[in-house]
């Protein structure tokens, strides 16, 4: 449901932005995929904020696809947004980042049913995230020959370890 690459620096040092559909700051962007069926939103404050992406209890005609900004929103206001995602009983995506520390976490619905994968590069200090793993094969062509032949054998789609070492999905919870 989304595309991101999120440099650690930015979260310290820079605000989120929504810009048409997607989410910049700094030289980090979030792309979130393009459907009537998904909406979208940004909630900031001085300290910290999250981005969701979501699938729509309800398909309106005509239903945009660009991101909402909430910004400046009060203490409350944060937390009664991001209670409301967390208790959202359709798939979704949130990423929260904070300026103190930096941090940076990721979840995927109640019981993480979304794929959402990523890749750390550790020396440029940047988080790629992504739905589709083929994304990440250029981070890494090393091939984990057990989970090539868990997924051929008994016709998987996801487990917690991915074909190709260097990229995993997201620890969600």
């Amino acid at each position: 449901m989304l595309k991101a690459t999120l440099k650690i620096a930015d979260l310290e040092n820079c605000d989120p932005v929504a810009k048409g559909s997607s989410i910049q700051f700094g030289e980090s962007y979030i792309w979130p995929f393009q459907h009537k069926s998904l909406e979208s939103s940004l909630v900031t404050n001085s300290e910290q904020w999250f981005f969701v992406i979501r699938e729509r209890q309800g398909v309106a005609e005509g239903a945009g696809v660009h991101s909402v900004a909430i910004a400046h929103a009060s203490t409350d206001q944060f937390r009664q947004h991001y209670q409301d995602c967390m208790h959202w009983p359709l798939d979704f995506i949130v990423i929260e980042g904070a300026r103190r520390g930096p941090r940076l976490r990721v979840r995927a619905g109640h019981i993480g049913s979304l794929p959402i994968y990523f890749h750390v590069e550790e020396r440029a200090r940047t988080v790629t995230l992504s739905w589709d793993f083929v994304d990440l094969l250029d981070k890494s062509r090393v091939i984990d020959a057990e989970i090539i032949a868990h997924h051929l054998s008994m016709r998987t789609f996801y487990s917690a370890r991915q074909a190709c070492v260097g990229g995993a999905m997201a620890d969600f919870g």
